[in-house]
């Protein structure tokens, strides 16, 4: 068991991560849940900037985005509460906290950190394919992470974190003169806000593995893999991949 003192807007969260068994996520028979999936992945993919969706390259698309975000954050609360049992939707609500901080962020009235997310919209759209490639691996090497133990999920989830961030930010540096190091620490910002701080937190001893993550990520060197999957909802887009995670 891993416990992580949490804290968002000066209150202090006990979580017990790894903890929650995928069994006991949703509420059980209730077809107006499982109607709603698609939508919710739907809600999830389009509150996130990053992943498989477009950025706003024009201060009009990014205002776009702002005035839409919240409806997509009551489309995930209400679903939350109604279909998760009550320690998924404590542990999802602190994840839908993180991404709505970060949209907060953007959306604000700093010029400057409108502009930054605008300015490296047309590198970050221009690799997008790259981008998506990223996620998807990350998709992948995390997959069949709930039949592994608790102590063996942490370093799979945390290097394939880093490994994750690693390729975004790479894709972003070895491009062409439409992206500079400011586009880096855009990229970083986005995905490290919108992980949360649990992840962050938690993941941060993780950084310097290296060579040690090469073989701790491999879901096959720690007993996973396809050999030994379970039939797992595969996430198809940044958040629920995020959702997956933060519940496993």
């Amino acid at each position: 068991m891993l416990l992580v003192n949490y804290v968002n807007k000066n209150i202090l969260v006990l979580i017990t991560f790894y903890t929650i068994v995928i069994a006991n996520d949703h509420v059980d028979n209730n077809p107006e849940c499982d109607a709603e999936e698609q939508e919710v992945e739907e809600c999830g993919r389009r509150m996130v900037l990053i992943g498989r969706q477009r950025m706003p390259q024009t201060v009009d698309e990014l205002n776009k985005f702002c005035s839409n975000y919240k409806k997509e954050e009551k489309c995930l609360r209400n679903h939350s509460v109604k279909c998760l049992s009550p320690s998924a939707h404590q542990t999802v609500t602190i994840l839908i906290n993180s991404v709505v901080s970060q949209n907060q962020r953007i959306c604000s009235k700093n010029w400057r950190t409108k502009k930054l997310i605008i300015s490296g919209a047309k590198c970050l759209n221009k690799l997008n394919a790259k981008q998506t490639n990223c996620l998807q691996q990350f998709i992948d090497r995390v997959q069949g992470i709930h039949q592994l133990s608790q102590n063996a999920k942490m370093p799979v989830i945390c290097c394939n974190y880093h490994k994750y961030r690693k390729c975004a930010t790479n894709q972003v540096t070895t491009d062409d003169h439409m992206c500079d190091a400011m586009t880096t620490k855009t990229i970083e910002s986005l995905i490290d806000g919108y992980s949360g701080d649990v992840i962050n937190y938690v993941c941060d001893l993780f950084k310097s593995y290296d060579q040690k993550c090469d073989t701790m990520a491999n879901m096959n060197a720690v007993g996973g893999g396809a050999a030994n999957a379970t039939v797992e909802e595969i996430p198809k887009s940044f958040f629920s991949l995020m959702v997956k995670l933060y519940l496993s």
